[in-house]
């Protein structure tokens, strides 16, 4: 996915399966198991609720040591996708 895609999709705001986050916190875990647990959706970490994305600094092991906690404490193994911004990243 290109900046372009991410702001395209951000614009069209938060919705009951379209969700933001600044930053991966633990409350993100509810969130995801709640999309699996229903119809899906799409959750973006570096994009504040006002849509204005602006990335988190992040590292290889960084992300994976996100994927790998997702993984660890929900057992969902959920589509993850970076896209750069600024030298950060939203995901």
């Amino acid at each position: 996915m290109k900046i372009e895609e991410l702001k395209a999709i951000v614009h069209k705001g938060e919705n009951k399966t379209l969700e933001f986050k600044e930053r991966f916190k633990d409350e993100i875990l509810k969130t995801i198991s709640a999309f699996a647990n229903s119809s899906g959706g799409t959750l973006l970490v570096g994009v504040k609720d006002n849509g204005e994305v602006f990335g988190i600094p992040l590292k290889d092991k960084a992300y994976q040591d996100i994927i790998n906690k997702v993984l660890n404490r929900t057992g969902i193994s959920p589509e993850f996708e970076k896209v750069e911004v600024d030298d950060k990243f939203c995901f």
